[in-house]
């Protein structure tokens, strides 16, 4: 049944409930306090100003040996302290308290409403009385009895504050139902902007309405809402992307394949080439796809060890050395010794290194040069990648590591590339706990940095 209510109505039901519990405790205390405080004063009065009396009860019982037929001697002093039922003087508390007597067990033995008259009081009574005693022994107990009109003061106390209470558990129902749904509000936009992302509308976002917890959330809720609108479009992208680069190798693997069946071209190793080189493509294609998505998923295992980082550029170097020249590039590599060991995992630093590398060099023309080059920095290592060539135009930069992304799509595709080189270089740097940047000026060249921890860091 609650499972079912509103929430603005639960919550202030919830405050509902505190106010009334916060009544019943006021109200309890209130009435025992008034009773406690009363029945406090009766007592003290009572032993102040019922010495007299006292003495003729003990000398009664002291001759009688108990308390047989007291009656009458009440009786006697009886028509004094306004209705008290006792011989006192007169000036004490007016109303209708009066006193009871009991043995020393509890025992009531004389009550002028004969409404308690062989009923045992508990202890706790007994200790609100004044203790007759003969003979150094107690022999019964004078004990204040709240009266009529006492008690019904306490009833209409306890009413009051009851009736009180009531009330404010009402308003607190009303003023609740108010706030709460002012308050729930920008939580009612975010169920309905989540059903939205939920159909598919990823554009769905939610106003932020204040600094506080719930619009700490409605802020979170948009960056989710539009990292999954970004994640979505990458992903369209991606499949797009995906597809055409697959169908570059694949239509020129099917017209190949075609002339040799039509027999337009002899079988032959020289025409069988074409076909083979493009089946390392797609291999090259898929494993780069492979990659890319075990980095991205956090999956990929690094065996991360003290590197030397002089010695790992050396052998990056010396593996693209002949390719350099072959394009007639000069390849340079250049420490700032000393440099202190990195935590990598040389294999996979070789692959980002070379990705960087063997791209420098498709983009640097005949008689250009590429620096490879290590610095020590604050808490880390930077390797640069730097070359001389066409450089990268201000609009590419930002896009650079992302996949499939080429400046000019048309190029370096029949070079037997992906375009996942430089998205899988950034997964790999960041596994590394590491950080890849690139700076870059058109004509002029450009700059790929990688910064490592290093292996104490």
């Amino acid at each position: 049944m609650l499972k079912r209510l509103p929430l603005p109505l639960k919550l202030s039901l919830v405050v509902a409930l505190a106010v009334a519990l916060s009544t019943a405790l006021v109200a309890t205390s209130v009435h025992w306090a008034a009773r406690t405080g009363l029945n406090r004063y009766l007592t003290v009065e009572a032993i102040r100003r019922t010495d007299s009396f006292r003495a003729l009860l003990e000398e009664y019982y002291d001759e009688e040996g108990d308390w047989g037929d007291i009656e009458p001697l009440f009786g006697r002093q009886a028509g004094h302290a306004y209705g008290m039922g006792m011989g006192m003087r007169e000036g004490m508390a007016p109303g209708t308290a009066y006193l009871l007597l009991t043995d020393a067990a509890g025992l009531v033995r004389y009550d002028p409403t004969e409404t308690l008259v062989g009923k045992v009081l508990p202890r706790v009574a007994l200790r609100s009385g004044v203790p007759l005693t003969v003979q150094g022994k107690v022999v019964g107990y004078l004990v204040t009895q709240v009266g009529a009109e006492e008690s019904e003061f306490h009833q209409r106390l306890m009413s009051t504050i009851l009736r009180a209470g009531g009330l404010a558990a009402l308003l607190a129902i009303g003023v609740g139902l108010v706030l709460t749904s002012a308050t729930l509000h920008p939580l009612k936009e975010l169920e309905t902007a989540t059903e939205q992302i939920a159909a598919g509308d990823l554009t769905a976002r939610v106003e932020v309405r204040a600094q506080d917890e719930v619009g700490a959330l409605a802020l979170r809720f948009n960056r989710m809402a539009a990292d999954l609108e970004r994640q979505d479009q990458l992903r369209r992208r991606l499949m797009n992307d995906i597809a055409h680069e697959l169908r570059t190798p694949l239509t020129v693997m099917q017209g190949e394949l075609e002339a040799l069946q039509d027999g337009v071209f002899p079988m032959n190793q020289e025409n069988l080439q074409p076909v083979y080189e493009q089946t390392l493509l797609l291999k090259r294609l898929v494993n780069d796809m492979r990659d890319l998505a075990l980095a991205e998923a956090g999956q990929m295992t690094l065996d991360l060890a003290p590197t030397d980082v002089a010695a790992l550029l050396q052998r990056v170097a010396a593996r693209y050395r002949p390719e350099a020249e072959k394009r007639g590039v000069a390849l340079d590599t250049t420490f700032a010794l000393p440099l202190a060991p990195v935590r990598a995992d040389a294999q996979r630093m070789e692959q980002v290194l070379g990705n960087l590398l063997s791209n420098a060099l498709r983009h640097t023309a005949a008689g250009g040069s590429v620096r490879l080059s290590a610095a020590q920095r604050a808490g880390g290592v930077r390797i640069s990648v730097q070359d001389t060539g066409e450089g990268i135009a201000p609009e590419d930069l930002p896009h650079i590591f992302e996949r499939f992304y080429r400046g000019d799509r048309a190029r370096h595709r029949g070079e037997g590339h992906s375009g996942l080189g430089l998205a899988i270089a950034q997964e790999l740097v960041r596994a590394h706990g590491g950080e890849i940047t690139a700076e870059s000026v058109l004509g002029q060249g450009a700059t790929i940095h990688v910064d490592l921890p290093l292996h104490d860091a």
